[in-house]
This record gives C-alpha cells, sequence and structure tokens, in this order.
C-alpha cells in the first residue's frame, strides 16, 4: 500500500521569518537623536501626536506658518453703547496706516491713525495691535489728540476675529468715558496672509 504524505505549505513559514527578520532590523537602526533629552517628545510633535507626558500638542503646531514685514491698513468702526459725561456722535470710524510684522501665530501692527466720532472725534494718533491668529484674539492700544479740542485721548480695545469692544477716555475738562461696540477690517493683514507664501509650519 503506498501511503500519500501530505506536504506542509512552507509560504506561513517563510512569512513569519520574513516579518521577524524586518523587525530586527527596524529595531536595530540607531536614531540619530535617541539619546537627547526629549527626543521622543520631539517625534511625537512632529507626527501630531501627544508628547510622552500625556500633554496634548498645542493647538496652533502644524499649521501654515508665515513670517516677514508688510505694509498695513486697517479700518475700525464703533457704535456707542456707554457714553459717560462725553456728548460724541452715535458712530465711529478710525483708518489706521502703518507697517506690520508677522510671526505667525502672531502679528504686530503699529500705525497712525485718523479718528471721526466717538471721544475721540476729529483726531490724529497711534495704535498698536496685537493679533493671535489661530486663535482669533487681538488687542488694540492707542493714543490720539484731538485737533478741534486740543486735548488728548487714549483707547483700549480687545475682541474676537471681527468684533470687539473699545473703552475711550478724553484727558480734558470733561474727562469722560465711552465704551463702543467695534467692527475691525484688517485689510493689511488679509493681504498678507492671502499674497505671502509659508516658510513652514508654526511654533508650538
Amino acid at each position: 500500500m503506498i501511503r500519500h504524505t501530505r506536504q506542509r505549505d512552507p509560504r506561513p513559514r517563510r512569512a513569519l521569518l520574513l516579518t521577524a527578520t524586518l523587525a530586527h532590523a527596524v529595531i536595530s537602526v540607531p536614531s540619530s537623536n535617541a539619546g537627547e533629552p526629549g527626543a521622543t517628545d520631539a517625534a511625537g510633535q512632529a507626527a501630531g501626536q501627544a508628547p510622552a507626558d500625556g500633554a496634548p500638542p498645542p493647538r496652533s503646531f502644524g499649521l501654515p506658518r508665515r513670517v516677514g514685514w508688510s505694509w498695513d491698513v486697517e479700518l475700525d468702526l464703533g457704535l456707542r453703547l456707554v457714553d459717560d459725561n462725553l456728548d460724541t456722535s452715535l458712530g465711529m470710524a478710525r483708518l489706521q496706516a502703518g507697517v506690520l510684522r508677522a510671526d505667525e501665530p502672531y502679528y504686530y501692527s503699529l500705525g497712525v491713525t485718523g479718528e471721526v466720532g466717538g471721544a475721540a472725534d476729529r483726531s490724529v494718533g497711534l495704535q498698536a495691535t496685537v493679533t493671535h491668529l489661530h486663535a482669533g484674539t487681538w488687542l488694540h492700544l492707542g493714543g490720539s489728540w484731538l485737533v478741534r479740542d486740543s486735548a488728548a485721548a487714549s483707547a483700549l480695545a480687545v475682541g474676537w476675529s471681527l468684533f470687539g469692544v473699545e473703552w475711550q477716555h478724553r484727558f480734558d475738562d470733561s474727562s469722560g468715558d465711552g465704551l463702543l461696540l467695534q467692527l475691525r477690517v484688517p485689510l493689511g493683514t488679509t493681504w498678507f496672509l492671502f499674497t505671502r507664501r509659508p516658510v513652514g509650519r508654526a511654533r508650538p
């Protein structure tokens, strides 16, 4: 009687051997920064993952980053909410022209202003702005000189996206305060975003 022996298929064994060989090769490759502190966290952040200590990656990390200088023009419109001892108009309009410095996610601008309406009606001055692009928040700080009344005024505004609130104060006999609802139109920042190519990814 001839007994037929069933031969085993060698392919599974070969696949297992190949997998083990590749795994050994990967583990054996030395890392150029494996001995450096924080190398694991840096690799995890580069892949968009959380660091080894469990902290989530920064919100802005990994987004396109733009850096550079540019011109800046901004239009601010305001609607009076509160008027303390000031006989001011219901609305306000202010035009700012100056320079813009971008180091994303932060944008910094400084420029001269001309304003009509509000507590600083018919005035010229200076205004500085800081914007966090990814969070959408911004801060205005400005000072002006009222041409008609020969008095000084200051302004402080905070906001998100295109909207904010602005506090104004006049340094004259009235010494009054005003609060406005503000609409911000950042023309220079918008032009920079659409025309400047990113240089990499935003820093943490």
